[in-house]
């Protein structure tokens, strides 16, 4: 019997310098094949996760669309407009979903639920670029 069988700091994962972590997914993701892009902040705009945005690629710019055929990306986290307006002075950038499957039951416009209209116009906009997936979970 070897002498690391008998280590007592194998046996204690805290003493052997491991640290966990938990996690209580929205269920917002519904794949593992994401991918981001990364952006410019707009100041002043209030992020909510699962929003959907819609894409400057003038400016590289994001900001909450107004309305379902503007959705090109999805955001990812909350950011409050003092938060944005602190990233931009900062000259941050963010990183915004901009592949994967999601649940259309969480995505949202501006906050708020997606009407069936809206949906489907999400829908056929996203699927005609190819990256991001709604699917139906209920």
């Amino acid at each position: 019997m070897s002498s690391l069988q008998n280590d007592p700091s194998l046996l204690d994962l805290s003493s052997a310098g491991v640290r966990t972590f938990s996690f209580t997914p929205d269920q917002l993701q519904v794949s593992a094949d994401v991918a981001f892009i990364e952006v410019n902040i707009t100041p002043g705009v209030q992020y909510r996760r699962g929003d959907l945005l819609a894409f400057d690629a003038g400016t590289n710019t994001v900001t909450p669309a107004e309305t379902a055929d503007e959705a090109a990306n999805l955001c990812p986290f909350n950011m409050t407009p003092d938060q944005a307006d602190a990233q931009v002075a900062a000259q941050y950038a963010m990183q915004v979903f901009a592949q994967g499957e999601f649940n259309e039951l969480l995505v949202t416009l501006n906050g708020e639920p997606l009407s069936a209209a809206d949906l489907a116009a999400v829908k056929g906009k996203l699927n005609a670029g190819g990256n991001i997936r709604l699917r139906s979970m209920a």
